[in-house]
């Protein structure tokens, strides 16, 4: 059995991107292992829309094939990706809209995207439960029409990528995100008493161990290019060929 974890791809309608996802849908998984997508893996995926079944055709096969094999597959909602229960349960995938508890190969170990554990930025943790509330969750599933949804989304979206925009240059230069989301996997390890900490969002690919404990982030997609592989002998950073 292994773990197989991914963040922050970011998939553009267009198809940006999606070949990295596609590639690491394609590992050489084996029937007991589990896949754990851990948030902001689309740029714009809000609600049950048929039309992402069309564009994301590829992606839906390749999960309903792996899941068909035996794979579980965890999705956890970023600040890109929400309100996706209608969209992905029917597939089998297991959606997370909060950080995950559980023990693996006698570790616990916290799953999350990884901006519920962020320190500071209360302007962005306001705007965060106002897009995961249940209102905006009816309006999201039932009430606002794709075409709409789209146009809102993605000038959202274009904001966020302007607000930030180091994060998705050359990302592994801002030391201030390092150092804040190392103070936060460590302030996470004592609030849910675990030995492993593993998310994203940050957009930092690191890997970070203090005392007895470690916190992983696979970073920015399309600048690191890889993920998080866990076994019962190790855990590490392998290499998405594309």
């Amino acid at each position: 059995m292994a773990l197989y974890l991914i963040s922050d791809i970011h998939i553009k309608m267009d198809g940006q991107n999606f070949e990295i996802l596609m590639s690491f849908l394609s590992q050489d998984f084996n029937s007991d292992d589990e896949v754990f997508l851990l948030g902001d893996i689309f740029d714009l995926l809000i609600g049950p829309h048929k039309e992402y079944k069309e564009i994301y055709e590829k992606f839906f096969d390749k999960v309903d094939k792996l899941i068909t094999d035996g794979i579980k597959i965890h999705y956890f909602e970023g600040n890109h990706d929400f309100h996706l229960e209608r969209l992905l349960e029917s597939h089998g995938i297991r959606i997370h809209k909060e950080p995950f508890v559980s023990e693996y190969f006698g570790h616990k170990i916290l799953f999350c995207h990884g901006d519920e554990i962020q320190l500071g930025n209360l302007s962005y943790k306001i705007y965060k439960n106002f897009i995961q509330s249940r209102p905006l969750n009816v309006v999201a599933n039932y009430m606002m029409p794709f075409k709409l949804l789209n146009t809102i989304g993605m000038n959202a979206s274009k904001q966020s990528r302007k607000r930030n925009k180091n994060r998705y240059g050359d990302p592994q230069s801002n030391l201030r995100i390092k150092e804040s989301f190392r103070r936060a996997a460590e302030n996470a390890r004592d609030k849910y008493s675990v030995d492993y900490v593993l998310c994203g969002h940050s957009h930092y690919k690191d890997d970070y161990t203090w005392e007895n404990y470690r916190y992983l982030n696979c970073g920015y997609l399309p600048y690191t290019k890889c993920f998080i592989y866990f076994d019962s002998e190790k855990i590490e950073f392998r290499d998405i060929n594309l």
